[in-house]
């Protein structure tokens, strides 16, 4: 699925968390593939896609070499996932902490 960074944010914002970290990607989360020094997180989609719950943040690049995890429906296309993360993403997450602390919003799994 492809979205505008707006849309990406806001839901961000609906996520009980997100992460970087394919060890803590679980249902009501967002995973967002990074690529570190040492270790691509795109390497670990194709374990993650059938996660029921888990929306997963992948880059185009990676996806078309493998248009099979493009069409899952939990799959998020951007272009650059490290921009993705750093300025709409996180964003979003901060801003739900930040309401929900105040009471105003309830997070909740959507599935």
């Amino acid at each position: 699925m492809s979205v505008s960074l707006s849309q990406l944010k806001d839901l961000a914002i609906k996520a009980n968390f997100f992460t970087s970290d394919s060890r803590r990607a679980a249902p009501g989360g967002i995973f967002v593939a990074l690529k570190g020094e040492k270790t691509d997180g795109h390497s670990f989609a194709k374990g993650l896609v059938n996660t029921q719950g888990l929306t997963l943040i992948l880059g185009e690049d990676f996806l078309k070499a493998n248009p099979d995890i493009r069409k899952a429906p939990n799959v998020i296309v951007v272009e650059n996932t490290a921009h993705a993360h750093r300025e709409h993403v996180a964003g979003g997450a901060q801003q739900a902490r930040a309401t929900h602390s105040h009471g105003l919003l309830q997070r909740r799994a959507r599935h």
